[in-house]
């Protein structure tokens, strides 16, 4: 199973600070992607590849996409959620990842909802919330709008946000270059 850092301990047992995924597999931006497009938003992708450290092998994902209502939960990543809350189980608010309730990393990322005057940004509590899990030589990203009754989950991304690429890099949690 892929992991987005790999756990390390000190000689007494105590977690120590996370360190990126060092598999074979990169992920590399190679263009312009297809737009994001979600309820009520729509944003500019990379177009995405993996690619082999050892061989240079290219693999292209097969992106699938699938919205599910919120009442019936949802799978992502080959495993089921009875809620959005079960992607962030184990949640350090330190930080932007968390464990899902299989034990998994998610990397938990947050946009808050356009405001467009004052009143908007006194009131406005809605966010756009991203999560993103990766097995092997997948990426999946859940996608889901405060107060809406659907998920969106994509399978083997292959378009990603722009600005979720350069915060993957600027994080540190898996080598990854923009082509």
């Amino acid at each position: 199973m892929g992991s987005w850092f790999k756990e390390e301990e000190d000689g007494a047992g105590v977690p120590v600070e996370k360190q990126p995924w060092t598999g074979d597999m990169v992920i590399r931006a190679c263009g312009s992607g297809e737009p994001a497009r979600y309820p009520g938003c729509r944003y500019p992708t990379y177009r995405l590849e993996w690619v082999s450290r050892t061989t240079g092998e290219v693999r292209e994902p097969q992106e699938t996409t699938r919205t599910y209502p919120t009442l019936l939960g949802f799978t992502a990543a080959g495993k089921h959620y009875q809620s959005i809350r079960q992607l962030y189980a184990q949640h350090d608010e330190r930080r932007t990842w968390c464990r899902d309730i299989y034990g998994r990393e998610v990397l938990y990322l947050a946009e808050r909802f356009p405001c467009f005057d004052s009143e908007d940004f006194l009131y406005e509590k809605r966010f756009y919330r991203f999560f993103f899990l990766r097995e092997g030589e997948k990426l999946t990203r859940v996608q889901y709008t405060d107060e809406s009754n659907t998920v969106t989950v994509t399978e083997d991304v292959a378009n990603l946000e722009r600005q979720w690429m350069e915060r993957f890099q600027s994080l540190g949690y898996f080598d990854t270059e923009i082509g």
